[in-house]
């Protein structure tokens, strides 16, 4: 009986051993699992570390960068109003020389037909004062035409109100 009992202490003597060697080797196995994880959290740290700095870095560039692109803008913003105003005046300059090179076309053709209406006779005068009145008629609604035509020009390009401000402007001056 003694022997039974030896042999069944030394069975389970071995199978706690068999189980003891298992333990050690599945703890070994986790032991070499956690370096292994604890290596790989460094380099992820690593990595983390390098990628923020460089985000970083991009941050500032682009800052930089909006910053040279909104100052940019601002100057063609400037500059685009600079145009619209000089266009605006030169448009009212042009619609003038017009109007004045008209009025001078009327006088130059009124005075030709004054100088006919001299030589010729009484009916001739009387016929050539319609047509001066209906040719004079023409003329102001011509420049009437050209003021209107002017107006609308401007109030399409939004430069109407500037051209005003300037005109103030230099009326003030």
């Amino acid at each position: 009986m003694k022997e039974l009992q030896n042999q069944s202490t030394e069975m389970k003597y071995q199978v706690l051993r068999k189980r003891q060697v298992e333990e050690v080797e599945k703890r070994r196995y986790s032991e070499k699992a956690c370096e292994g994880l604890r290596e790989d959290v460094e380099k992820a740290k690593c990595v983390t570390v390098d990628l923020l700095s460089r985000l970083e870095a991009c941050r500032t560039a682009y800052n930089a960068e909006l910053l040279r692109v909104d100052a940019l803008t601002a100057a063609s913003v400037k500059k685009k109003q600079e145009y619209e105003i000089k266009l605006a005046v030169k448009a009212k300059k042009l619609v003038e020389y017009e109007v004045e090179t008209h009025k001078w076309l009327l006088l130059r053709e009124l005075e030709h037909h004054a100088a006919k209406m001299v030589a010729g006779s009484v009916r001739r005068q009387r016929r050539l004062a319609k047509k001066l009145d209906a040719l004079l008629s023409r003329s102001s609604d011509a420049v009437v035409n050209l003021e209107l035509e002017l107006a609308s020009i401007l109030q399409r390009l939004g430069l109407d109100q500037k051209l005003e401000e300037v005109a103030t402007t230099n009326s003030a001056k």
